[in-house]
């Protein structure tokens, strides 16, 4: 039996494709504009939170675009959390991010 190699410059490009794949999908979800527009959509409607889930069943709570996005919401006075939740095909998991402006 031939024991699997550690890595490989075919396995670390799948790495880097999965990771670059993310990012895409955080900016297209997280795009400050987008962020604000459903802020302000919700809020006009009498919300106290929107929730802001990925077109596709990706993870993407730990991209570049998520961390600084919800910096941002966190030092503006939001409140940020992550909800897990299911995906479409049995063991997928995704992230929604929460944002919330509740009375105090």
């Amino acid at each position: 039996m031939i024991a699997p190699r550690k890595s490989s410059a075919m396995l670390e490009r799948a790495r880097q494709s999965t990771q670059d794949g993310r990012e895409q999908a955080a900016r297209e979800l997280l795009e400050w504009e987008k962020v604000e527009g459903a802020i302000r959509e919700a809020a006009g409607k009498g919300f106290e939170q929107v929730t802001l889930t990925p077109a596709i069943p990706v993870d993407i709570k730990n991209t570049d675009q998520a961390q600084a996005t919800e910096r941002k919401l966190q030092h503006l006075g939001f409140s940020t959390r992550w909800d897990e939740r299911a995906g479409p095909e049995q063991g997928m998991r995704l992230y929604a991010l929460i944002v919330g402006w509740g009375g105090s």
